[in-house]
């Protein structure tokens, strides 16, 4: 169950205390119909009790409670997915050319700025890295923003594909800017880092 801020000092304190939770609301299970009610007054507890019917739980909430010990572990992975994504957004911002667009989730957008294009981006990372991102310059609502969402599920993948990242992303810009230095010879190459 989600942490509650009421423990059982509380209610001994508070005899006149009724806590209603609903179950359904704080697990986002619409329709479920299924609540908890806590007091330590014997007297409002014999009285709701008694205005209860015999079948006071329908088969869908019963089975929920039943299968929801099974995903304890659910609140763990969120934890872990979280850390990730905020050691991901931090190690991304250092990205010099990369907007990072703040995240809820175990994937961040980030608009890329020119001279390179997200297009151009994936592919190189796809290609001379291995590394998979998803180019959202052609999704509506997106274009004709440059945007990329890369993704990780755990601090140590996040971290293995930020340093991939990094590399293809430096690579990718030197790359485009000695292209353009052909082109231009005013236009100097980008030195690429060592990571």
């Amino acid at each position: 169950m989600p942490e509650t801020l009421f423990d059982q000092e509380l209610l001994d304190k508070n005899p006149h205390l009724v806590v209603i939770k609903s179950i359904s609301k704080s697990f986002g299970v619409p329709g479920l119909r299924l609540g908890v009610l806590a007091t330590t007054n014997g007297t409002i507890m014999k009285r709701i009790s008694k205005e209860m019917s015999i079948w006071n739980i329908n088969s869908f909430a019963e089975y929920f409670m039943q299968i929801w010990g099974k995903y304890r572990s659910y609140q763990g992975s969120l934890t872990l997915i979280k850390e990730a994504r905020i050691q991901f957004e931090k190690e991304l911002e250092s990205v010099e050319n990369l907007t990072v667009f703040p995240s809820r989730a175990n994937y961040i957008l980030c608009e890329v700025h020119a001279p390179v294009s997200s297009h151009d981006l994936a592919v190189r990372l796809l290609v001379e890295e291995g590394l998979l991102i998803k180019d959202l310059s052609k999704k509506k609502g997106i274009a004709p923003r440059q945007c990329i969402r890369p993704a990780g599920r755990s601090i140590e993948e996040a971290s293995g594909a930020i340093m991939i990242f990094l590399v293809g992303y430096e690579h990718a810009f030197s790359k485009t800017l000695l292209h353009s230095s052909k082109d231009n010879p005013n236009t100097s190459p980008a030195t690429p880092r060592v990571w």
